[in-house]
């Protein structure tokens, strides 16, 4: 058995979907069905799901986060952006998917009443939601999404009319005529956070990460990576670090302190 695979019957289930709602254009949030993910799922984490239980079509599992936990269910944010991810954003409530997980390091949980800012990117916005509802404190938050224009903000359960939520899209269409990370560039000028936690382009990531280095401010980024297997073996997802060498997103991250990644 390779180093990182899945033990037979541990971390390796088949969840039913639930519901399946749009959130924006081409993004799809599916309810999963799997007590035994949402009962041990962290923040940061993600789920690496086959579309067909039975085949082999697609071959590749997709990576996709998790984007909340509650008792015997899980949700996912869908971005379609190839043949696998539109096969994945089609299931129907009863269908059933295969999937490993929860997989890979999540964020570091902030003190109770640490003052925090959320920076999100399009699809970006879903561990972060994970990780905003499970914080005792939310009312010192900050929600700072993006995304290039109005119809692409993907609209989650909770997110809407919450205290210290800021939108930017990139042509102006919503909010902020700019990105998420020019409106936490606002932020630290003004009423800086403890910590950022951010999600999202690799871009907008980049920034946020510069910004926080340079005011040194803790900043923890989740990386969006192409991933094959997921589990630290086919090295598909390899990450230059700051200091040299390259680790795995998929085993050392996919989240990281934003000091050890190599941004250039």
């Amino acid at each position: 058995m390779s180093e990182g695979a899945p033990r037979p019957g541990q971390d390796h289930y088949v969840a039913q979907v639930r519901t399946n709602i749009g959130v924006a254009d081409g993004h799809r949030l599916l309810t999963l069905i799997c007590p035994e993910v949402a009962q041990t799922a962290v923040p940061g984490q993600f789920l690496q799901i086959r579309v067909s239980v039975s085949g082999q079509d697609p071959l590749l599992r997709r990576p996709i986060c998790v984007a909340a936990a509650r008792e015997d269910e899980v949700d996912i944010v869908v971005r379609v952006a190839g043949r696998g991810t539109d096969l994945l954003a089609r299931e129907t409530p009863g269908a059933f998917v295969d999937l490993l997980g929860p997989l890979g390091r999540g964020f570091t949980r902030p003190g109770r009443h640490e003052p925090v800012a959320l920076v999100g990117g399009g699809v970006g916005v879903a561990p972060l939601h994970f990780l905003l509802t499970s914080l005792a404190d939310p009312s010192r938050v900050r929600v700072l999404l993006g995304a290039r224009t109005r119809a692409l903000l993907p609209r989650q359960p909770g997110l809407s009319g919450l205290e210290g939520l800021r939108i930017a899209t990139d042509d102006g269409s919503e909010g902020h005529h700019g990105t998420a990370a020019d409106l936490l560039a606002g932020v630290l000028e003004t009423d800086p956070p403890h910590r950022v936690y951010a999600c999202g382009p690799q871009p907008m990531l980049a920034a946020v990460a510069r910004l926080c280095i340079q005011r040194r401010i803790v900043c923890e980024v989740s990386l969006e990576e192409r991933m094959a297997c997921g589990i630290g073996v086919c090295m598909g997802c390899a990450v230059p670090m700051a200091g040299g060498g390259y680790t795995r997103a998929c085993r050392e991250g996919p989240v990281y302190d934003a000091r050890a990644v190599k941004w250039e």
